[in-house]
């Protein structure tokens, strides 16, 4: 595959990532790879591997993500710390990156 064309075949494998997760990947999974302008079948599905470990996310995203994630677990009603938050922490998390939706929802 083409690289110049990469970005835009994914939506049509059912996947929306953004230029800047797509070049993250690219340059930390295939920095050494010698073929710089395509891809091979392998290469591809490696690609995909490692996007969806990351579901989507760039690395500063997902350290965001943990890092709140942790501090509202130390700050959890319930108190326990096993790596779970109730519905009520869940919701803050999610105003905390600009969802806003109601306990209904």
């Amino acid at each position: 595959v083409q690289l110049q064309h990469f970005s835009a075949a994914l939506p049509e494998l059912g996947y929306f990532a953004s230029e800047a997760v797509i070049q993250e990947i690219l340059s930390t999974k295939f920095a050494d790879r010698e073929y710089a302008e395509e891809l091979t079948l392998m290469e591809v599905f490696d690609f995909l591997r490692a996007y969806r470990l990351q579901e989507g996310f760039s690395q500063a995203d997902l350290q965001e993500l943990r890092a709140v994630f942790d501090s509202m677990q130390r700050a959890s009603v319930a108190g326990n710390n096993d790596e779970t938050l109730d519905s009520l922490e869940l919701g803050c998390i999610l105003r905390w990156f600009g969802v806003s939706k109601s306990l209904q929802q």
